[in-house]
């Protein structure tokens, strides 16, 4: 299970790079929120791993995003029209960006290993209802990518 949540995390991570600064829009996506199914909401270390990976995504997200907004009308210029000072900007945009990946990939891997240990003692109907639950946080992730996937186009 840790290789494709790696890959998704690397896949998103350059396309966020790729598209940061090229942001149109400046609508944010709406917060994640997982409503936790009764087949687990009995279970604290569930529920609490559960809260804190959406909010972890959460986070990253519209951290993202914000960067991306910001930084919008940097795109519209030509590479030898940027002035100094938009490099720099550009140079604090991809540190910022950098920083708070690298901060969200760190606790996103650590919550998902978590989930793995925590997904060996229970039945498969609590099984079931997490891989649901996890399928959606892939489902956001997967929303992040496509949306800076279409701001990169011009």
């Amino acid at each position: 299970m840790k290789y494709p949540v790696y890959i998704l995390i690397v896949f998103t991570a350059v396309s966020l790079v790729a598209s940061c600064s090229h942001s149109t829009s400046s609508k944010l996506l709406p917060p994640l929120e997982i409503e936790i199914p009764t087949e687990l909401e009995h279970n604290p270390e569930i529920v609490g791993l559960i809260e804190n990976l959406e909010n972890t995504i959460n986070e990253f997200s519209t951290s993202a995003q914000e960067l991306a907004k910001d930084y919008k009308h940097l795109t519209n210029k030509n590479e030898e029209d940027l002035t100094v000072f938009d490099k720099v900007k550009l140079v604090t945009v991809l540190v910022q960006y950098t920083e708070d990946f690298s901060e969200f990939s760190g606790q996103y891997s650590k919550l998902i290993e978590q989930t793995g240990t925590l997904e060996d003692g229970l039945n498969e109907e609590q099984k079931l209802a997490l891989a649901t639950i996890m399928d959606t946080f892939k489902n956001r992730m997967e929303q992040i990518e496509y949306k800076y996937k279409d701001l990169t186009t011009k």
